[in-house]
């Protein structure tokens, strides 16, 4: 089962495989320079499903600008724009169905 087809389960009331959740938290500055401790926070990484770490890892990939606004499109299928007041949701991928 893929994140978004849980996802609509979780939505739907119909026995997710598991919660959704965004975990926003940037790992990468919470490990220190001992390198067990780096080892065992990719192994508990390895475990969570992709779809739970979003937004400081997949984020910054995927940032592009066109028309003078910086966007964004998610693993989850939104759309994000930026005008430089702050990102508002422009596209919604749930909307298909």
């Amino acid at each position: 089962m893929t994140g978004k087809q849980n996802f609509q389960r979780a939505i739907g009331f119909s026995s997710p495989a598991y919660l959704p959740n965004a975990l926003g938290v940037d790992f990468d500055y919470l490990r220190d320079k001992n390198e067990t401790d780096t080892a065992y926070l990719k192994s508990l990484i390895e475990r969570m499903p992709k779809d739970l770490l979003n937004f400081l890892w997949v984020w910054k990939d995927h940032w592009y600008t066109a028309d003078g606004k910086t966007h964004n499109h998610d693993e989850w299928g939104t759309d994000w724009v930026d005008d430089g007041h702050g990102c508002v949701t422009c596209g919604y991928p749930l909307e298909q169905g």
